[in-house]
């Protein structure tokens, strides 16, 4: 196992040595890596693909995932199944919670001691914060589903003291409070914007020997429970906001800080706007609290459609880091949204290329017990046997993927073996649609007159849509709609309907809601006001939201926003998006993960609630590059990732734009051919000597 090692490093060194930083002489390519609200751990099935990618270009990329942390009972399972031997616990809370070195409740119910790791990844709970809440939206402090996982992340992160961590949310998470949590500051602009909010006060401190210690917390100020003032200083750069409704952020302030004492302090609690006035802070100052660790934050903002995912998820990642442990003088936010740029990825591939085909699932395995004996009437000669064909084989199954030697139980590279799709997958979800769950599904769904006696503020909103009052700003009708024109569904009150094309999945059709029947026909009418035929263009609408909610001008070939309850309906095709095609559209190989009995239900919400695969792993990989990034500039302030890219796609000889350095490998046009050749010599003038590699043409 060494001599393979050294082998592998060996061929790594000679594969930087044309001028690229070599990661590996450093240590870079090594993690550890601890995920908590973790789902299907679309981190973890990240890096381990790149670490097969890496082995088969002859570069060891030493991963350990240590722990996950997940409280659905059907995801542990599945995170179990396909991380044998990692260790599982249950609640983030309870790991926030725990001292370092103590132990903590798995998902079986024993203990064990909350490892540490180089890098934490967590999808904390968004459910308070997406602007589907409407007016039901919760703030952090207000402890919902939201506010508790990160309270845990937070605590989790102070506790084990990663050196790095990335946190995932949606766009309308209150980001500015989280960096505020993290980094141990408060600017008082952002507690009560303009100054002298009458909500001030509600930030309280108890007196704790000669410090001021926070006692009561407040939704207005992002300030952990505990924690312990420190002092102010002048507030930093004020970054304005692209939204009107949040808060402008404000960069840690450049001052001095001045220590707070309550030594000539007289009571035993005092509340904000009362210790703003006796030290004279405005709204020019930011206070500061002591944290286990000093920790900086950043924001990029991740749209899935530009890593080459048709699907429009535009989530918010937040990297946060040790001071300093990217050394002195890095400007780790700049090089990290560099990275992050570079490795972007031109959407090559529409939703359909995503989807199963009806005719495509695989044929039942033929059987391998021993034939049953002829009938007695056959031997009898009463009548002739039937002439037994033999079983057709199916096609040679594909290759396996090189396998890593796995070095401990927690790094199970087999998991990603490429497994067969499960039998009838398709045709299973359809004969369920046909059974009695599903007519059971359509006589609850599709009962009585949902236009007329039992109208609701849905109805409304689809009459207001048809009368070219209603929908998503921008997005509403310019010609009325009469109220019973349905052109594409037909659909009437007890579950009538007539489709627009033989193609659609009546079965399907049968089991929708007349809401998302009405839904189709006023999208399809708007999709033919744009010139678009729904019927033949690839457009994916949600018909699982209101009609003021959903997108009805979608990218055609795009598709909105997977989310766990989301019903995804394609008119060109007559049927929604399945669970198991949902997490090849995160980006998920979901043919080289282990699936066991989840419905097609458990596996559209595993896809809903999971980061989208390459996105998260381009942010892994960056924070991985980050350091060799670092000293190539160092070394060459005119180096730009520009050069990788044009080298990546075809060496400069193609490209016409990279720069090389003496002894670097590249490929040299002959005519119609691209023969092996080396840098030589580089010339005061900017050319090149080039030498042909022994036995080129």
């Amino acid at each position: 196992a060494r001599a393979a090692r050294a082998a592998r490093a060996a061929r790594a060194a000679r594969r930087w040595r044309g001028g690229r930083p070599d990661a590996r002489e450093h240590g870079e390519l090594r993690l550890s890596m601890a995920t908590a609200c973790s789902g299907t751990d679309a981190p973890v099935v990240a890096m381990r693909v790149a670490q097969e990618a890496l082995a088969r270009r002859g570069t060891f990329f030493e991963f350990d995932h240590v722990m996950s942390c997940e409280i659905e009972p059907y995801k542990q399972s599945f995170i179990a199944r396909n991380n044998p031997g990692v260790l599982l616990f249950n609640d983030i809370a309870e790991c926030g919670a725990t001292p370092r070195g103590k132990s903590a409740t798995t998902a079986y119910g024993g203990l064990a001691a909350v490892p540490s790791a180089s890098m934490i990844v967590a999808g904390t709970s968004c459910k308070d914060f997406s602007n589907l809440k409407g007016k039901d939206r919760k703030s952090i402090e207000a402890m919902g589903t939201s506010g508790e996982t990160f309270i845990g992340f937070v605590n989790l992160l102070f506790e084990q003291q990663h050196d790095v961590g990335i946190l995932e949310n949606v766009q309308g998470a209150e980001w500015d409070k989280m960096a505020y949590y993290i980094e141990g500051r408060l600017p008082l602009r952002s507690v009560a914007p303009g100054g002298g909010g009458a909500k001030v006060h509600e930030l309280r401190f108890e007196v704790a020997g000669d410090a001021f210690v926070v006692s009561e917390v407040s939704e207005f100020a992002a300030a952990r429970l505990g924690a312990r003032l420190l002092g102010f200083r002048e507030v930093g750069a004020r970054h304005q906001s692209t939204s009107k409704k949040k808060p402008p952020f404000f960069e840690p302030g450049g001052g001095a800080l001045t220590p707070i004492s309550s030594a000539q302090f007289r009571g035993s609690a005092v509340g904000l706007a009362s210790l703003c006035e006796r030290f004279g802070l405005g709204d020019d100052h930011e206070l500061c609290f002591a944290a286990p660790v000093a920790y900086r934050t950043t924001l990029a903002y991740l749209d899935a459609k530009e890593w080459g995912v048709p699907q429009t998820r535009a989530r918010k990642y937040m990297l946060l880091w040790k001071e300093g442990s990217f050394g002195e003088g890095v400007e780790v936010a700049r090089r990290w949204h560099e990275l992050c740029t570079h490795l972007r990825c031109p959407l090559k591939y529409n939703v359909d290329s995503f989807l199963l085909a009806d005719e495509n699932d695989a044929p039942p395995l033929p059987s391998t017990s021993p034939s049953p004996p002829p009938p007695l009437s056959s031997a009898l000669g009463q009548r002739r046997p039937l002439r037994r064909r033999p079983p057709r084989l199916l096609p040679p199954p594909p290759p396996r993927l090189p396998l890593l030697p796995a070095r401990t139980a927690r790094c199970p590279v087999a998991a990603l073996t490429p497994r067969p799709l499960p039998p009838q997958r398709v045709h299973r979800f359809r004969d369920a649609l046909r059974g009695p769950l599903g007519r059971l599904t359509a006589v609850s769904r599709q009962g009585g007159d949902w236009w007329g006696e039992q109208a609701n503020k849905d109805t409304q909103a689809n009459k207001d849509f048809r009368a070219c009052r209603g929908g998503k700003v921008g997005q509403f009708l310019k010609t009325p709609l009469a109220e019973l024109s349905r052109p594409y569904t037909n659909w009437g009150g007890q579950g009538q309907a007539s489709l627009a094309s033989h193609t659609w999945w009546s079965e399907l059709v049968s089991v929708l809601s007349q809401r998302q029947l009405d839904m189709i026909d006023c999208f399809g009418v708007k999709a033919a006001e744009l010139g678009l035929d729904p019927l033949h263009h690839s457009l994916w609408w949600n018909i699982s939201q209101n009609v003021g909610r959903t997108e009805n001008i979608p990218l055609p070939g795009i598709t909105g926003c997977i989310t766990p309850g989301g019903e995804h309906f394609g008119p060109h095709k007559g049927r929604s998006i399945l669970g198991y095609e949902k997490l090849l559209l995160s980006g998920i190989p979901a043919d080289k993960l282990l699936l066991g009995t989840e419905s097609e239900v458990q596996l559209s919400d595993l896809a809903g609630n999971a980061m989208v695969m390459p996105v998260v792993s381009a942010a892994i990989l960056a924070v991985l590059c980050l350091p060799a990034y670092a000293r190539k500039l160092a070394e060459d302030a005119k180096f730009s990732l520009a050069s990788l890219a044009s080298h990546e796609a075809g060496g400069g000889a193609r490209g016409g734009a990279a720069t090389f350095s003496e002894g670097q490998r590249v490929e040299l046009r002959c005519g119609e051919r691209w023969e092996p050749a080396n840098i030589a010599d580089v010339n005061e003038d900017g050319t090149y000597d080039v030498a042909l590699a022994a036995g080129a043409a």
